[in-house]
């Protein structure tokens, strides 16, 4: 790309290259036609691709270059408002849970990061979650749970406000680093104004963010991207006060095209390293470390509130066996918080008082916590301590009202990707042939295939094994048991005795249309998938780690959730297309039954299928109404959207 963009500029062409994009600036609509033509000519003629479809090939005075808004007429960079609204989406997502994986939080920060360069104060905001990151993870693993301090919520809480993220920064505003930049051969590139074109005088390069492909500009304190103009008279170059040189544009007109020429480098870590910055970075004080306060056990705490009505150790232990070990640490989570505001606001934690609890449940709504959070976690949990109902006090229940109010419980519209579109890229390559495709795509199409056609929730999936009486294969389907020990989320005879029944499809193809749907058979994956990993499996669990130091050892459930993911996102890349955002494997669960409702699956079909009690769940999630049959019908109703596709 240098030698390409070297060429450039020795015909005349003002140009800036990153990394395979490239943005053409010149005076007027009419200059930048000419320098978009010959630009063009000469990268096609040195072997370049060029991707028509996501080029800009209309002058315009304002941009989306870099995942940023340019206006060369406002002389401001900022962030694009749907890239403010994705942000926000995911901060109200890392608020609106107690704990969340390291890798998302990484994806959160690398996002943040991104926007470093639009945003007015973007570093100072992101530096509590930066170090909650560094001081919780313990750097073995991306799937590791962890919390938010009350500075990071903190923190978090000033992204909500959309003014911050759009309000953009000046073009031409100096940086106290342009002074120690330049070309090695030409001193530093503000030294003097450029009579042509527009320069990008300077971009540290930094480690790849998380976020996205953009998301790699570094935690420091960089240079901003900046342009001369070539209409601007000399006089309107102003010095810094440390002898830096900084230009203004005017209303230049650009351009940018979108090149093609080697693979993309993927894109991973590197956000969390303060020391790869080019400014400051997190430093700790040299002054003494504050006495922490000791750490609540909230195990203690509720064996001695319960061992207060008098009951035994028994009594205690059976009384707390019904909460599942996550709401028990969400629960112990939310004691530590309050604890924590009775000690800053010197008020008793272990005394009942509703303007104590209206004022703590304040508090973390200004810290941008939802209606679900405070009404079902804080709560819940306050009630547990108390031990009285608190959401059915007056004033409680009229300011969880409220919150409905002040922070509407919007619901992401579900499922973002397309069944059909996935369908069919399963029945090609490089998901087919079975036999010979790699193992990974093998895993992935068969975990997908079995959550799509059974309904059933990830953590039922990590329960299942590969062993008789818990696996059972028929002529016409494949019958499977959760072992023993798992718990479902609703523990009842229902729940715990039910089969999860997966059926053939095509078992006997006779035309190439059948072939291609067979290869949808979610039996037929599942014995190619025993088969291969037969060989190195040391678990009973069904689905296994396919590679790596714990290859053969039982997948977890949040694993398991990253194959479908990634399930869905290759079925889109083999086609071609961008896999769409906000993927989760649960949706699977809504897009099997909504399928299968659609081709007439009856309502005890879709509740035996999803473990539903009743309707009313599929009702409440999916908005369809129900009409009123065997065990397999169900997964043969949603595998039924394949055959939509060959009609």
């Amino acid at each position: 790309m240098a030698a390409a963009t070297a060429v450039l500029r020795n015909k005349g062409i003002s140009i800036t290259p990153y990394p395979d994009d490239l943005l053409i600036k010149a005076s007027s609509p009419v200059e930048a036609q000419r320098s978009l033509q010959s630009s063009m000519t000469t990268l096609q003629d040195l072997g370049w691709c060029i991707n028509l479809a996501k080029s800009s090939l209309v002058p315009s005075q304002s941009m989306v270059f870099l995942g940023m808004q340019f206006d060369s007429q406002a002389q401001r960079v900022s962030l694009p408002h749907s890239k403010a609204l994705h942000l926000q989406s995911l901060v109200r997502s890392l608020l609106s849970k107690p704990l969340h994986t390291v890798r998302f939080y990484m994806r959160v920060l690398g996002v943040m990061v991104s926007t470093i360069e639009a945003v007015p104060f973007a570093q100072c905001y992101l530096r509590e979650l930066q170090r909650n990151i560094l001081s919780a993870w313990k750097q073995k693993s991306l799937h590791m749970e962890i919390s938010l301090t009350h500075q990071a919520r903190v923190s978090l809480s000033w992204w909500l406000q959309v003014d911050h993220l759009v309000a953009g920064k000046p073009l031409g505003e100096p940086s106290q680093n342009n002074a120690k930049m330049g070309h090695a051969r030409g001193g530093s590139y503000g030294d003097k104004a450029k009579p042509k074109g527009a320069k990008l005088l300077r971009q540290v390069p930094g480690p790849p963010g998380v976020g996205g492909r953009r998301s790699n500009i570094p935690l420091g304190f960089s240079p901003r991207l900046r342009f001369s103009s070539s209409s601007s008279p000399p006089q309107d170059h102003k010095k810094a006060p440390d002898g830096a040189h900084y230009t203004h544009p005017h209303s230049a007109q650009v351009a940018s095209l979108h090149l093609v020429f080697r693979p993309r480098r993927p894109i991973g870590g590197g956000a969390l390293d303060p020391t790869s910055a080019a400014g400051p970075s997190i430093s700790r004080p040299n002054t003494a470390p504050k006495p922490s306060q000791p750490q609540l056990d909230g195990v203690a705490l509720e064996t001695r509130i319960l061992k207060q009505k008098g009951l035994s150790d028994a009594v205690v232990h059976t009384m707390r066996a019904p909460r599942k070990p996550v709401s028990a640490r969400t629960y112990h989570r939310v004691w530590a918080t309050y604890q924590g505001w009775c000690n800053q606001n010197d008020a008793d934690f272990e005394t009942l008082s509703d303007p104590h609890i209206l004022e703590f449940l304040q508090n973390g709504l200004s810290m941008g916590l939802s209606l679900g959070s405070q009404g079902q976690s804080q709560v819940s949990a306050l009630s547990i301590l108390f031990q009285q109902r608190l959401a059915l006090l007056p004033d409680v229940k009229t300011f969880l009202q409220g919150v409905a109010h002040v922070a509407p419980p919007f619901r992401t519209p579900s499922p973002t990707w397309d069944l059909i579109a996935v369908l069919q890229a399963l029945q090609r390559p490089p998901f087919e042939p079975l036999a010979s495709i790699p193992l990974q795509w093998l895993t992935w199409k068969t975990v997908f295939l079995l959550a799509i056609a059974s309904a059933r929730r990830v953590s039922e999936l990590s329960a299942l094994s590969c062993k008789a009486p818990f696996l059972v294969f028929h002529h016409d389907r494949a019958v499977l048991r959760t072992v023993p020990p798992f718990l479902p989320k609703v523990v009842s005879t229902f729940h715990l005795n039910q089969e999860i029944t997966v059926p053939t499809f095509c078992p006997t193809p006779s035309n190439p249309k059948e072939v291609a749907l067979h290869s949808l058979d979610p039996v037929r994956a599942l014995k190619f998938y025993l088969h291969r990993v037969h060989e190195f499996r040391k678990s009973d669990s069904l689905f296994v780690l396919f590679s790596g130091p714990g290859q053969g050892a039982p997948a977890t459930k949040a694993t398991i959730s990253r194959w479908i993911k990634q399930a869905i996102q290759r079925a889109y890349s083999a086609q071609g297309q961008t896999p769409p955002l906000g993927i989760k494997a649960h949706s699977t669960r809504g897009m099997s039954t909504s399928w299968a409702f659609r081709n007439q699956a009856s309502a005890e079909q879709l509740c035996k299928a999803a473990t539903w009690t009743s309707v009313h769940s599929f009702i409440k999630f999916y908005q369809f109404d129900t009409f009123g049959a065997d065990d397999t019908r169900f997964g043969r109703k949603v595998l039924q959207a394949a055959v939509e596709a060959h009609t």
